[in-house]
């Protein structure tokens, strides 16, 4: 069967190419990780500041990993420490143990500008991320949104945002912060309403 639908797509399926759909096909598989990922931490805080039955979960969902395997686990890790100054010294422990993760640096990065305002050592940890991963849109926006919040580098900031919606036009947390960028810059009004009313497509419940 699997030679045969071989044969027919080469006839039907224009520029039919067999790498092209292996890369599409691992694509997709990393952005729904990285989805699955998402919407676990995001869980994982809501547990944590919810009901006494909630934190409960919370702790479920924590001890379901260990958090030397990978990076993620050890992220859920850091995410249970309430303390700040505790969370960094478990941020920078985790670095050490996985020096090669742009998903923790890039979280790390995010902590350390929002909760820390230590602006230096989130760019620091930013531009390390984007040397790990430098095609990955949501961090590549990450940095866009810091360089734009807390930089005020509105230059650098417009570079970051187009370079993220390119590798990725329907990531509706990009879109929707570069409509907010446009519209502040209050340079191109129509361009700004026009990237809201897609965010809002592309993601209507939020």
């Amino acid at each position: 069967f699997d030679d045969f639908m071989l044969c027919l797509a080469d006839k039907l399926v224009p520029d039919f190419d067999v790498s092209v759909i292996a890369e599409r096909t691992e694509k997709l598989g990393k952005e729904r990780a990285e989805q699955y990922r998402q919407q676990a931490e995001e869980l994982q805080k809501l547990l944590v500041a919810g009901s006494a039955e909630q934190q409960m979960t919370g702790q479920v969902l924590s001890q379901s990993t260990k958090a030397d395997k990978d990076w993620w686990a050890w992220q859920l890790y850091v995410n249970t420490e309430p303390d700040l100054a505790k969370r960094d010294v478990l941020y920078r422990e985790g670095m050490a143990l996985f020096p090669a993760s742009a998903g923790l640096a890039g979280n790390y990065a995010i902590f350390l500008s929002d909760l820390c305002r230590n602006f230096d050592a989130a760019e620091e940890m930013y531009r390390l991320t984007l040397k790990l991963a430098p095609d990955n849109a949501r961090h590549i926006g990450n940095y866009a949104a810091f360089l734009f919040d807390q930089r005020k580098d509105f230059d650098g900031a417009e570079v970051m945002y187009k370079k993220a919606l390119v590798l990725d036009p329907e990531n509706a947390n990009n879109v929707g912060n570069y409509a907010i960028f446009l519209a502040v810059q209050g340079k191109d009004l129509n361009a700004a309403e026009a990237m809201y009313k897609k965010s809002l497509e592309l993601d209507p419940s939020d």
